[in-house]
């Protein structure tokens, strides 16, 4: 059953208009992720549902309320942004708190929550320290906790791990998918890095234009894109014509052009369609060849080490490919 409902949603600056009745539902305790190259609305999207933004027409339904027209203090809904947010003149502890001490809740079960929460985001030994000492992702883990002790019905996640470098981004992709099942918390995360929505999505929510081009989980993202921009977008594939495999001399049924990823090609040295090798780019558990068949250019992966990881640039090689993996793309 729906937790959260999308209908109709429209929303506009003046003449640009930023999406136009947009829909979508999220479960209980479901990872939701929209996904999508920077303008697509998305942020936009996500701040109509925390109220920060009105909406021209459509409707916001929360735990079957409608919330559409209620003031942000009154949906009961946290939110993390990329900018972290924080009082520079509070420290860790009043920062957590802050919530709570607006909806009067007694001292000493503050302290009780906010040593919980602190402990749980690893800073219980930060609580006297204050922003203008804390690292990308202090400051981050912080505005999560501050989000979540209110114990809101619905978190809102904006880009927060854009600003920070690779591993602490790893690190903390992990404390905020535990956090999220521990609490069993309907979560709405923004974000244009693919990595992210693959790995900590049930479901993904891809956008282009104002509008959602697919909604599925991961794997079908993946594996069945809907379309041509799906495919470009989610991944590496090679898009091939009936004509392209017609020239590799290839069987095959295809009337539209395909999507074929590029670890569905293989490499062998001594059977199949022939290609000389142009590129070869170490990705570190993963070696990507670019390869050439007359005018025809495509990408290779292949796991590093492996015995389809030894050839070099200028190799001949022959190539095996897996179209029952392929998906026929339609527009």
């Amino acid at each position: 059953m729906s937790y959260l409902k999308i209908k109709h949603l429209k929303k506009s600056y003046g003449d640009k208009a930023i999406f136009d009745s947009i829909e979508f539902s999220a479960k209980r305790g479901e990872f939701v992720t929209l996904l999508g190259p920077s303008g697509c609305g998305k942020s936009t999207l996500l701040r109509c549902i925390a109220g920060l933004s009105s909406v021209d027409t459509g409707k916001i339904s929360l735990a079957d309320k409608d919330i559409t027209k209620l003031s942000p203090q009154k949906r009961n809904i946290g939110m993390v942004f990329q900018n972290y947010a924080l009082f520079p003149n509070l420290n860790v502890f009043e920062n957590v708190a802050f919530g709570l001490k607006i909806k009067k809740v007694h001292k000493k079960e503050i302290e009780k929550r906010v040593k919980k929460m602190l402990k749980l985001v690893e800073l219980e030994d930060f609580s006297k320290s204050y922003p203008h000492s804390f690292s990308g992702g202090q400051a981050q883990r912080v505005a999560l906790a501050r989000s979540l002790i209110t114990k809101p019905d619905l978190l809102l996640l904006d880009e927060p791990l854009s600003a920070l470098d690779a591993k602490i981004r790893k690190h903390l992709r992990a404390q905020i998918k535990a956090i999220q099942k521990e609490f069993h918390l309907t979560t709405i995360f923004v974000t244009h890095d693919q990595e992210e929505a693959l790995e900590l999505s049930d479901r993904i929510i891809l956008m282009h234009q104002g509008e959602i081009l697919q909604n599925s989980d991961a794997q079908n993202l993946y594996l069945l894109p809907k379309n041509r921009f799906v495919a470009s977008f989610i991944g590496n594939y090679n898009i091939l014509s009936p004509k392209d495999l017609d020239l590799l001399n290839l069987s095959h049924s295809f009337k539209e052009d395909i999507a074929l990823r590029p670890e569905t090609i293989e490499i062998s040295g001594t059977q199949g369609v022939k290609a000389k090798i142009k590129e070869k780019i170490l990705l570190g558990n993963v070696i990507r060849y670019k390869v050439k068949i007359k005018d025809l250019e495509l990408k290779i992966d292949t796991l590093n080490f492996s015995n389809s990881s030894h050839f070099n640039v200028n190799d001949n090689v022959y190539l095996k490919f897996h179209l029952e993996f392929a998906k026929e793309l339609t527009c």
